[in-house]
């Protein structure tokens, strides 16, 4: 509260008067993913026929619960070292990247962009998702998305096969 003393007040002593400060606005992260959303995403992506009707499905439903610009779901063809996703295959700079980081089974954050290994190591699969320039992902959003990539690991080796 915000002691406001008009001078005819004071001067006949009353005293000052309260009078309430708005309240602040506080601009606050936007937030995480509810269990109920991330079990629909999961539950989204075990009912898919297709690696390509799953993948396509897992990368709207990222986007729209992650904030992210660009949501891709990556599967590795190890014996012919070819990556590709819904659309077809992938290659040059981004294909080496994915076979990295799927390699080594560790994520990799490049600026606003993130590689998440999906499954163990070495992994099939990979989520490439990306927020808009100068936007970082967080500790709290890493872990989520790390457990989110092992529990839907077993859903996406179903549809690689």
């Amino acid at each position: 509260m915000v002691f406001d003393s008009p001078p005819s007040k004071l001067a006949r002593g009353t005293g000052p008067v309260m009078t309430p400060r708005p309240p602040r606005q506080v601009a606050t992260p936007s937030a995480m993913p509810s269990m109920r959303e991330l079990s629909a995403l999961a539950t989204n992506l075990a009912m898919a026929q297709t690696f390509a009707a799953g993948a396509n499905q897992l990368q709207r439903d990222l986007c729209k619960l992650l904030h992210v610009t660009d949501a891709l779901c990556l599967w590795i063809d190890w014996p012919r070292r070819t990556v590709w996703n819904a659309t077809g295959q992938v290659s040059g700079q981004l294909s080496e990247l994915v076979t990295d980081v799927a390699g080594c089974g560790k994520r990799e954050t490049l600026g606003s962009t993130l590689l998440q290994p999906i499954g163990p190591r070495p992994a099939r699969a990979v989520l490439a998702l990306r927020r808009p320039s100068g936007s970082t992902f967080d500790v709290s959003e890493l872990a989520m998305i790390a457990t989110l990539a092992a529990g839907i690991a077993p859903a996406l080796d179903r549809l690689m096969r």
